[in-house]
């Protein structure tokens, strides 16, 4: 009844939900399980509500798992929840949090649902060794979609580096910052292919070879590449672009030798901004738009309006006024 009468009258102060959580731990109260999950990413509270809500057992599990679930759940929640489902080392949650990651809308949650599920291989490792089942194929399809989505993205940016002129992103102050954006989705696409490979071969060093990679040492890349060609991978396309990717390949042969695998690289530069323009990602579309018009390019123009007519989004997302495209 205390934490009743507490949460009532201040359950909405910015500090109380980290002091709710072992109240509502402490007591049982699980009526309160709904207040947690939706104040998760209150400040200083994630822990403590993590926490209580895998001690509150089948109550705090299944208010994690709907409330993930939800499309209407903000993503600000939706990317504390995976965790919270890790800390049940269950059939139940593997099985949940692998079906989830091919139907998560937010880029951002299926990356916190790929680390939960790499928790709970880790720990198959331990005392769940053996009971815990990992769908292989279904995470090699996984595998296979970063890697191709790692491969499109550096086609992009060889296609941006493409221009009878001379233009680049460098030209402009906002044409390299989508050159930052676009090499971090290739990075986190690759390592997004990597986690995928750990969790269905996690008795094999996969992070070892990741690291390998980044490094860019050519010998560690050349063991690299005999350690994947060793690996028994089902799908095909996943060892074909495993090889393209490891390989010390100027980006351009990679793209190319990759083209029956991944979608056509555009060919120049405009091309290229054309197809980014039409980017579902809100801002590498609007950063496009913005360093057409920062380098003036007037053949462009006219497709920037038309984006920022169909998008009015993405005007807002830059830094200029309401009608500077027109």
């Amino acid at each position: 009844s205390v934490v009743d009468r507490i949460l009532a009258r201040d359950g909405e102060g910015p500090d109380v939900p980290a002091l709710a959580a072992p109240a509502v731990e402490r007591t049982r109260a699980v009526r309160h399980v709904p207040y947690l999950v939706a104040r998760i990413d209150a400040r200083g509270a994630r822990r403590p509500v993590h926490d209580a809500l895998v001690a509150l057992g089948e109550e705090g599990y299944l208010a994690a798992t709907a409330a993930l679930s939800d499309a209407e759940t903000p993503v600000r929640i939706r990317r504390e929840l995976p965790r919270v489902v890790a800390g049940f080392p269950t059939q139940d949650a593997v099985d949940f949090l692998a079906a989830h990651l091919g139907r998560e809308p937010s880029g951002a949650v299926r990356y916190k649902v790929l680390r939960a599920l790499g928790r709970l291989a880790k720990g198959a490792r331990g005392p769940a060794k053996g009971r815990l089942r990992f769908d292989k194929p279904l995470f090699e399809r996984e595998t296979l979609r970063a890697l191709v989505e790692h491969v499109r993205v550096e086609g992009l940016v060889v296609g941006l580096a493409r221009s009878a002129d001379g233009r680049s992103l460098e030209g402009s102050e906002v044409g390299r910052v989508l050159a930052g954006l676009l090499a971090d989705k290739g990075a986190q696409s690759l390592e997004r292919a990597f986690r995928c490979l750990q969790i269905v071969h996690r008795h094999e060093d996969i992070e070892g070879v990741y690291a390998a990679l980044r490094r860019g040492d050519k010998r560690a890349r050349g063991n690299a590449l005999e350690f994947l060609d060793a690996l028994a991978i089902g799908v095909p396309e996943v060892k074909e672009l495993l090889r393209l990717v490891v390989d010390d390949l100027p980006p351009a042969e990679r793209v190319r030798r990759a083209a029956a695998l991944v979608p056509t690289a555009p060919a120049d530069h405009d091309a290229t901004i054309r197809l980014l323009l039409q980017d579902a990602d809100e801002l590498v579309a609007a950063l496009a738009a913005y360093h057409v018009l920062d380098m003036g390019l007037l053949a462009l123009r006219p497709e920037v309006v038309a984006a920022f007519e169909a998008r009015p989004a993405l005007e807002r997302l830059g830094a200029q006024p309401a009608g500077g495209a027109s």
